[in-house]
């Protein structure tokens, strides 16, 4: 049964294109949809006066333009095509064989660009076969910022036509070194997003690979100077892309608060190994839950040390009011990822470089700690050593205090649940924390406080990652706080869940200015 096609093409400032675009898809298409972002040369006139309807709509993303587009086509079948692309003769044919006779439910074929005169055949951009011609009730986009991808149900028939989709990408070097800018930024941001990192072994090595691949491997060198410039650009955009996602790895601002109430031995250490970090945070903040001037005086001696801010977040002792001051401590906290330690957790050298490395947007991250013994604690303190090894008599979970760096992400599983969570070592961004209110301080007391922040957290469409093999933190003993409050703080959390909740009544916005 022969089906009818709408083709569907986003645009902005296609005047030199649009015509070219539009000619190829006369006796292919039986309705032409172009979803133009305000374009404000003669895109849109063109475009009329060739018959196709124009929608014009703020561009909000590739994959949302054109899923927006195809809802507006009246017909299953769309084939989307990009202004600055034609159907090439053979292509169209095979289009039109497929139409008369469909015998799939999706049509991938190749593209070729067209880049100095001369039609790519080899290297990393040919034939880049994708679907571009399928039944919407099949499929829609998705995808990042740049690379848009269609979406398939399972088991979609899928079949390949003969011809190629021509693609006339760059004018000029100038073009293609503009437009590398511009996606290789989106590229990065969407990698950064996605929570894929960096390393220089990926911006030394990923461009060199690239350009082997292309230029000899697939065959780049065949299409003479135009095929060295291709390969050259493309393994350019993937420096550009992985330097530019350093970048963003070291954009954002860490704000280390460490909880205390009256242990300055303890406290002395943290800070200790706090000093000894490889990469330091943006500032750090004692969150002080009325701890004697000793305490104060011993941040302040520590201050003229640090190469960052070191603050001290303090109210006076009224009890046990943990989620107090860590919701003052964070309202004044500066950065926009917050790691939240206890002033019990010696920290090994690598502890913030880690915690940067893990940090994803839509998810928190529970840390781990190695437990000392009472023993091991007392010669620790005394001796005031920091460095502390995996191998060390007085260590009760060894496994906990291995850093085996390449490991960590592999061990990084999405989480909705709270089981194990400890507010000892917890990271989080502040947004999410300022949008679910902060630490609950109808909790008062130990316990309960961290696993009903968790809640809240999921609750509210944020994910869990568990940090293993890395930001390594060393538990100094202590004996047990006192559980007299513990059963009201479960009722508390237990209403946490089971009203889904997102939001606490008492909680940081109280200190936000």
């Amino acid at each position: 049964m022969k089906i009818q096609i709408s083709a569907v093409i986003i645009a902005f400032n296609e005047e030199k294109n649009i015509a070219r675009c539009l000619r190829s898809l006369q006796g292919v298409a039986d309705e032409v949809i172009i979803i133009d972002s305000f374009s404000v040369d003669k895109t849109v006139e063109i475009a009329t006066s060739l018959g196709a309807k124009v929608q014009q709509r703020a561009f909000d993303g590739y994959a949302s333009q054109k899923n927006y587009g195809n809802d507006l086509a009246q017909n299953d079948w769309i084939l989307s095509l990009d202004a600055d692309e034609e159907l090439s003769p053979i292509l169209k044919e095979s289009i039109l064989q497929a139409k008369a006779n469909p015998q799939a439910d999706a049509y991938k074929f190749n593209r070729a660009i067209f880049y100095f005169n001369q039609w790519i055949r080899h290297g990393n951009s040919y034939p880049d076969c994708k679907v571009r011609l399928w039944n919407k009730q099949k499929g829609s986009w998705g995808g990042g910022s740049v690379h848009e991808t269609l979406q398939l149900t399972a088991g979609t028939k899928t079949a390949k036509l003969a011809g190629d989709l021509y693609h006339y990408s760059y004018e000029s070097v100038e073009a293609q070194a503009a437009q590398g800018n511009k996606y290789t930024s989106l590229a990065a941001a969407d990698m950064f997003a996605s929570g894929k990192r960096a390393t220089w072994g990926k911006l030394l090595l990923s461009p060199v690979s690239n350009f082997l691949k292309g230029y000899f491997f697939r065959g780049g060198l065949l299409d003479g100077k135009q095929g060295l410039g291709v390969s050259a650009m493309f393994a350019h955009g993937v420096f550009l892309k992985y330097l530019k996602l350093f970048a963003l790895q070291e954009s954002f601002k860490i704000s280390l608060i460490i909880s205390t109430y009256n242990r300055k031995d303890a406290l002395e250490l943290v800070l200790l190994s706090v000093l000894q970090q490889t990469q330091m945070p943006f500032e750090v903040i004692v969150a002080d839950d009325g701890s004697r001037a000793d305490t104060q005086e011993l941040i302040a001696s520590f201050q003229s040390k640090f190469s960052v801010p070191l603050r001290h977040c303090w109210h006076a002792d009224e009890g046990f009011k943990l989620s107090q001051i860590r919701n003052k401590a964070m309202a004044m906290a500066q950065g926009d990822y917050l790691v939240s330690i206890d002033g019990d957790m010696v920290l090994n050298r690598h502890f913030v470089a880690d915690q940067r490395a893990l940090a994803q947007k839509g998810f928190f991250v529970q840390g781990s700690r190695v437990l000392l013994s009472d023993e091991k604690t007392k010669e620790v303190l005394a001796q005031k050593n920091i460095n502390i090894r995996w191998w060390d008599s007085g260590i009760k979970n060894r496994f906990n205090a291995m850093h085996i760096p390449f490991m960590m992400r592999r061990m990084a599983k999405k989480r909705d649940d709270i089981r194990a969570i400890r507010g000892c070592s917890m990271a989080f961004w502040r947004e999410d924390c300022i949008r679910i209110n902060g630490f609950n301080e109808a909790i008062i007391g130990w316990g309960r406080e961290d696993s009903e922040f968790a809640v809240r957290l999921i609750n509210s469409g944020v994910y869990r990652h568990n940090i293993k093999f890395a930001a390594v933190a060393y538990h100094l003993y202590h004996p047990e706080n006192s559980r007299a409050t513990l059963p009201e703080n479960d009722r508390i959390l237990a209403d946490a869940i089971a009203h889904k909740a997102t939001y606490c009544e008492k909680g940081i916005n109280a200190y936000l200015s």
